[in-house]
């Protein structure tokens, strides 16, 4: 009799049977559809006596009067999908039942046509996703190389997300394990959850999306979650420290036109070049139809707005903030035969637009870059000939060496400037004139209060005075003078310290720092701010909290909310 391999099915045992425990399901009705042949044995952790073999051609109309509370099924890998078979299944359940498939990978079963529709018929029968377990990339073995999931299906029950985990280290499962059954028991139990979220802190139930990670489970909304190749990168992309993050995003598709072809594009000018498979190498020209990866496989980006230059973008994406936003793209197609983007993806790649001038400062500052490679290019030649007797090319080493010292303070203040308004930035001309009326304004001077106050309350932040909206540095002279509203620039500094501890009070004052500068030949003053360790009102009363570019009044559940933090300590 020829002996056919099977799969070890000691990880599945393992998850099955701390699910099982925590649901209490241990004295319920279970069973385990052997209908493959995957598996030798039966799962010992079910109590029924009775085991639905694979050979048993009419296992559904036979067993449909059987209701079940937990099902495992191992149906065959076939090329199609078919949801009817899972949905008949999953009818075998008792109330609060759940049924558990060892399936293809989450790509196939959800992000391809078929795995749509399996998803829209399981929806339209009452059903939904439970969790979706990745397993190793080597579970399959030796039957088959094809990447698998274990994926966990109960009735609707009000929760709309789902639970993702991915299993990568075999030796971590007992603890894994664990994990899983407790994410799943969230999702699966309404009243659990609502009890759990009643019982914890505000500071628990918020979770940093940096501390996320795919080992202890995620929870997301089904049809938001393109897969867990993607979900790694897109996470690990979002903690990419750049200054590209300060900027406001757009969707690609807003600010250009993205062309395909089935032969060559027509040769536009104001156009570049993003590959739809292999390498994420950008192209400004456009691709012959006799190289090695011919023009089909291209997106052809057409810039049409005047907010954007092209130079920018082919810098952007070059760069590798750029480069990681395009393998995100990529990522999504990890489990497939060949990883193609489609045109919906490159529309939607999300891209940062500074304004024009800042965007001039990128192109100036990458061409330099260009032609300092170039150029050390050059001198390495060189040198390599004659590392002694090339005296032009040690003259230029020289001096770039000479010229690679620190930035001094007002440089590093000045690139900070040119960044923009943001989060932890904020530009204001004046402190307390009106610049078109010439008078002092208690509404400019409360301006820079609030944003000092909420900048304290957040995770602080730097005010600059004398620099416009558009980062143009104007100064602070127009109110520093004999005649004008402060006689000097000591009378200056003065006399905003005094308004801030009167407002702010004397505690606020040793999370303030005040720094005059001079910026291209204009004076300026740097406000810098870090997080207070107390609630900061103005005029002990009112809160405020810098929200994105801006500073909002928090009031009513917000307010609350916020104190908490502060309250719990007391």
């Amino acid at each position: 009799m020829t002996e056919y391999p099977t799969i070890d099915g000691n990880i599945i045992k393992k998850i099955i049977n701390d699910v099982v425990d925590d649901l209490d399901f241990r004295k319920k009705h279970l069973v385990h559809l052997n209908l493959s042949s995957m598996f030798d044995e039966d799962f010992l952790f079910f109590d029924s006596k009775k085991l639905i073999k694979k050979d048993a051609p009419n296992h559904l109309t036979n067993n449909i009067q059987k209701k079940y509370d937990f099902i495992f099924c191992d149906l065959p890998f076939e090329g199609r999908l078919d949801g009817s078979k899972y949905v008949n299944i999953s009818r075998m359940l008792n109330d609060g039942g759940i049924s558990s498939f060892l399936m293809p990978s989450f790509l196939h079963v959800f992000k391809t046509q078929q795995g749509r529709a399996f998803n829209a018929i399981l929806r339209d029968c009452g059903f939904k996703i439970l969790a979706v377990i990745k397993l190793p990339n080597s579970y399959m073995r030796p039957l088959s190389g094809i990447q698998s999931t274990l994926v966990f299906i109960c009735n609707e029950n009000e929760i709309e997300e789902t639970f993702f985990a991915d299993i990568t280290d075999k030796k971590m499962i007992d603890f894994q394990s664990k994990l899983i059954s407790l994410g799943i028991h969230a999702l699966y139990d309404l009243n659990l959850r609502n009890e759990m979220h009643i019982n914890q802190s505000l500071d628990d139930i918020v979770v940093e999306e940096r501390d996320k990670n795919l080992f202890d489970g995620i929870e997301e909304k089904l049809f938001e979650f393109d897969g867990f190749e993607h979900w790694e990168t897109k996470h690990e992309f979002m903690k990419m420290e750049s200054e590209y993050l300060d900027y406001k995003f757009l969707k690609l598709k807003d600010i250009a036109t993205i062309n395909t072809t089935r032969d060559v594009f027509e040769n536009i000018d104001n156009a570049f070049y993003i590959p739809a498979i292999g390498l994420t190498d950008i192209k400004e020209k456009m691709p012959e139809k006799e190289a090695k990866k011919k023009p089909q496989n291209f997106f052809q980006v057409v810039v049409n707005d005047q907010r954007v230059k092209k130079k920018y973008l082919v810098n952007y994406f070059n760069s590798k903030h750029g480069q990681k936003s395009i393998e995100l793209e990529f990522s999504k197609y990890a489990g497939a035969v060949i990883g193609r983007l489609r045109k919906s993806d490159i529309e939607n790649i999300l891209v940062p637009l500074p304004n024009l001038g800042i965007q001039d400062e990128i192109i100036e500052n990458i061409t330099k870059l260009h032609k300092v490679k170039e150029l050390l290019a050059t001198i390495e030649s060189s040198l390599s000939f004659k590392p002694i007797s090339s005296s032009e090319q040690l003259s230029k080493l020289n001096k770039i060496y000479e010229s690679s010292m620190e930035l001094s303070e007002a440089e590093e203040i000045f690139h900070e400037i040119r960044k923009g308004e943001s989060l932890i930035r904020e530009f204001k001309q004046t402190f307390a004139l009106d610049i078109k009326s010439k008078k002092r304004e208690e509404y400019i001077v409360f301006e820079c209060v609030k944003t000092v106050a909420g900048f304290l309350n957040a995770k602080g932040g730097t005010l600059y005075i004398g620099v416009a909206d558009n980062s143009d540095i104007t100064g602070i002279d127009i109110e520093i003078g004999s005649k004008k509203l402060f006689k000097s620039l000591d009378n200056y500094l003065l006399r905003i310290k005094d308004t801030f501890k009167n407002r702010l009070g004397v505690a606020s004052l040793k999370n303030i720092e005040f720094i005059p500068v001079i910026i291209k030949g204009k004076q300026i003053l740097v406000i810098g701010c870090s997080e207070s360790e107390h609630q900061v009102y103005i005029d002990g009363k009112d809160t405020y909290l810098r929200c994105g570019p801006s500073t909002e009044k928090l009031e009513g559940p917000e307010l609350v909310k916020f104190s908490q933090k502060y309250n719990k300590s007391l």
